[in-house]
């Protein structure tokens, strides 16, 4: 028999090691599922190709979260809208329950709701999400209307809501609060904005999203107007026809601003449909991707068990070897 040396005790110890941390690194795959628990870990291109895909993927919920963030300001903005709409469609109620021989008895009637609805309608245009003004376009950290209180003052000295067939009639009141609603430092702070600037939503690589509207759109300044008239008019004696001249031209007025409303409603529909839409394509593309990343970093949980089985054996067998090479001595061949 041959007497084993130092170098070859020593070689088995070795071997010994490189088994346990083979057996440690398999364990972890089995443990884990992954190849590796560090990018160095892999093979080749793997280290590359895995960076890439965890890029992709990072980028593509960072995209989610703005779609997300975004979706509950239009929420806000749609409810915000259909409120808006509900107040101009209660004005239209008011104004043709209006009966030519209670005119003068239903005045204080209409002057308290219309006071009470430009409270409301003030309200819901300064509506925010976060500390955010959702109707302000991209100037959102500006209040888009003023406060209530002023804006009423500011029509009342400005506009004789008196009707007179002779000195004030309905045109002129009319023309006199359009005028009046025309400058907005009147009653809105979005002066530097266009009624058409909207919010921008960077939705994916080379796509952005434009939704929202302004404040100081036509269709509500047409409502403050109507609003402001009649939480102030008054009829002199015998000037009741020109004060029928005044409701059906408001009523006609509530009526386009509605409609305009409806529209706004319609086209908010459109841009939350097309975030939904693409927020599923973001997270279809990271399940596709972590298929890719799988491919990548997982390992084959069958041939990883069997592979620290198998090792698990030889160091078994390693030790029961070096265990006897211990024990060997020169006075058993004497």
């Amino acid at each position: 028999m041959r007497i084993s040396t130092i170098t070859q005790t020593s070689r088995i110890e070795t071997n010994v090691l490189s088994l346990q941390r083979e057996l440690s690194k398999v364990q972890n795959q089995v443990s884990s599922g992954k190849v590796s628990n560090v990018f160095s870990g892999l093979e080749g291109e793997d280290a590359r190709v895995s960076i890439q895909l965890r890029e992709a993927v990072q980028t593509k919920e960072s995209f989610i979260e703005t779609v997300q963030r975004t979706r509950l300001r239009t929420s806000v903005m749609d409810v915000g809208l259909l409120q808006l709409q509900e107040v101009a469609n209660e004005m239209r109620t008011e104004l043709i329950k209006q009966t030519d021989t209670l005119f003068v008895a239903e005045l204080p009637i209409m002057n308290e709701f219309a006071n009470n609805a430009i409270d409301r309608f003030a309200s819901l245009l300064n509506t925010q999400v976060a500390g955010r003004f959702v109707f302000s376009g991209p100037a959102t950290s500006t209040q888009p209307i003023i406060n209530a209180n002023t804006l009423k003052t500011n029509f009342q000295g400005a506009v004789n809501t008196t009707v007179n067939a002779a000195t004030n009639t309905a045109a002129q009141i009319l023309a006199a609060a359009d005028t009046h609603f025309n400058t907005n430092a009147n009653w809105n702070n979005l002066n530097a904005q266009a009624t058409t600037a909207e919010n921008t939503l960077h939705a994916d690589v080379g796509l952005n999203i434009s939704y929202g509207e302004m404040a100081h759109q036509e269709a509500f300044a047409d409502l403050f107007e109507v609003l402001n008239i009649f939480a102030n008019v008054q009829i002199n004696a015998g000037d009741e026809a020109e004060y029928r001249t005044l409701v059906d031209s408001a009523r006609t007025t509530v009526e386009n601003a509605f409609d305009s409303i409806n529209q706004m409603i319609a086209d908010l529909g459109v841009d939350q449909a097309r975030l939904d839409s693409i927020e599923q394509t973001h997270k279809d593309d990271i399940v596709v991707l972590g298929d890719q990343l799988g491919n990548v970093e997982d390992v084959d949980s069958f041939e990883a068990v069997n592979l620290f089985q198998n090792l698990r054996s030889q160091i078994e067998t390693s030790f029961q070897v070096t265990a006897a090479t211990r024990n060997l001595s020169l006075a058993n061949f004497i």
